[in-house]
């Protein structure tokens, strides 16, 4: 017989919430201002390749939901608070995977079609934590295996978080673990940490850093800002072929720069020359090796600035010549940035700029996912990274443009994702091959078409 996942109340008193509540993380409060964060899903669909079943399946991530509890935590709005004026706080459940995770019977589809009939079926239910658990999923068993299908809430989960997801389900699913996975310190630690953090001011006034930085922005002339964001949005994607690859990596060699600050800059460079702006603003976000050390699912979640170029990039500009600026413009951003909860209420020029009134808001990502530590063709579990499971952008929330370059260790898929009619398909890739020239050959200036 087929079971189903649970649904819960909006009950704080709930008897599956653990614990007593705790204050939401800085970047947590930082995605409750997006306009469209009731829509903010992250997919994870994972192929289990080995002769498992369906039960053990849901074993395993019994185990993964153990090790992150915060994968299933709720939210709740402070006593004597309003909802429309809600300080929320979060509590973790002790939901096990049965609750969350539907399980289909068996099926003969090829991958693809299983995993977008399941997110269909996700898209249809409400993962926003403040009205229902975060989380939903089914697993279908197939021959040789099963497919995993899992939608959480952008509050819980993100690209980061996925990975760490990932790798613990693997582990739980191999009968030969090794290399037991640590016990992670609880979401509290973490934003006990954060609070007492922030009793310390950042080295330079996190909003004269920003205002600095969009004072010198001009309006890019490039895409449209009058497109509604809340639809689904469309993608193009590229892969670095294994001679591009290998010559990014000779690039940042000669750069000494690492290859976050010369993607930046390859963009940044490619942008500035594309559009009519020498001075054009990106959102970036700061990114980690996943890895070094697990959390909570919940907090994982890298940090966002917004950074310009101190100085124009004018046509011809080389990235060897802009990379150290960049960097160096990079750095400081990070030492001063405090976090964006704190300067969207008081920076009208930062509420122009995510307003779209100095351009598309273009969100620049770098993932540096380190190569797997036993890559043999029959690992049990592996990330479907691909963009088919993708939901995650279907409200596209602040930004205009969204562009992720997402490092495998042997390869690389750079993925832009815009709302239909902000950007010109054409247009896009054509952006996405220079920037991938111009990064490659950082001596040589690249002619746009």
């Amino acid at each position: 017989m087929m079971s189903t996942a649970t649904t819960f109340s909006s009950d704080p008193d709930d008897p599956t919430l653990a614990a007593a509540p705790f204050p939401l993380s800085s970047v947590q409060r930082t995605l409750l201002l997006d306009p469209y964060i009731a829509k903010r899903v992250v997919s994870c669909c994972i192929e289990v390749t080995q002769s498992v079943d369906a039960e053990q399946i849901l074993d395993a991530f019994d185990a993964v939901l153990r090790i992150h509890p915060g994968l299933t935590t709720r939210l709740f709005p402070a006593p004597d608070t309003s909802v429309d004026e809600a300080v929320w706080l979060q509590k973790p459940t002790s939901v096990g995977a049965r609750d969350v995770v539907v399980q289909r019977p068996f099926s003969e589809d090829p991958t693809h079609v299983i995993i977008r009939r399941e997110l269909d079926d996700i898209r249809s239910h409400n993962l926003d934590p403040r009205e229902d658990l975060p989380l939903r999923g089914s697993v279908t068993p197939v021959r040789g295996g099963g497919i995993l299908v899992l939608a959480a809430h952008h509050l819980v989960m993100d690209a980061l978080s996925r990975l760490l997801l990932v790798r613990a389900l693997d582990q739980e699913l191999r009968s030969d673990v090794t290399d037991p996975l640590p016990p992670v310190s609880g979401i509290r630690d973490m934003v006990a940490r954060e609070q007492a953090a922030s009793g310390q001011p950042p080295p330079d006034s996190a909003i004269e850093a920003v205002e600095h930085v969009l004072r010198s922005v001009q309006p890019s002339g490039i895409g449209r800002t009058d497109v509604p964001r809340d639809q689904p949005a469309d993608l193009v994607s590229l892969w670095l072929s294994p001679a591009q690859y290998e010559a990014l990596h000779r690039s940042r060699a000669v750069l000494g720069a690492t290859s976050y600050t010369v993607l930046l800059s390859g963009f940044l460079t490619e942008l500035a020359t594309r559009s009519d702006s020498t001075c054009p603003a990106v959102m970036t976000v700061r990114t980690r090796r996943v890895g070094r050390a697990l959390r909570s699912l919940v907090g994982t979640f890298a940090d966002g600035i917004v950074i310009a170029p101190s100085h124009p990039i004018e046509p011809g500009t080389t990235v060897e010549s802009v990379v150290q600026d960049i960097g160096s413009v990079l750095f400081r951003g990070l030492a001063a940035k405090n976090n964006l909860v704190d300067l969207l209420p008081s920076s009208p020029l930062l509420q122009r700029y995510l307003a779209g009134e100095l351009g598309p808001v273009i969100a620049f990502q770098y993932l540096d996912i380190a190569a797997a530590t036993n890559p043999e063709p029959e690992a049990r579990a592996r990330l479907w990274y691909r963009s088919e499971t993708e939901i995650n952008f279907d409200g596209m929330g602040l930004e205009t443009l969204h562009v992720i370059c997402t490092d495998h260790g042997d390869s690389m898929e750079i993925g832009a994702w815009y709302p239909p009619g902000a950007f010109d398909a054409e247009t896009v890739e054509h952006m996405l091959n220079g920037f991938i020239s111009r990064t490659i050959e950082p001596i040589s200036p690249t002619s746009t078409a």
